[in-house]
């Protein structure tokens, strides 16, 4: 699929969804219990992460509101 946004052309290459509803349902839900199971094991430091391009911005902006770091 070809869109037009501005004077760019924009191909899109999407087929499917990543996942289903139920898919990103159980990912949470595992990543939940692994951070309950390392508090357990007395960890109490996690980082977020996202795999794909660009992502890691999410992740500071959920850091940075989480934990009240502020800019330089």
């Amino acid at each position: 699929m070809i869109k037009k946004l501005w004077n760019l052309e924009l191909i899109i290459f999407q087929k499917e969804v990543a996942m289903t509803y139920e898919q990103a349902v159980k990912a949470i839900e595992t990543g939940i219990e692994m951070v309950d199971e390392f508090v357990k094991d007395g960890y109490n430091l996690f980082a977020t992460g996202e795999m794909g391009i660009g992502n890691t911005t999410t992740s500071s902006a959920i850091l940075k509101r989480s934990y009240g770091f502020t800019d330089r």
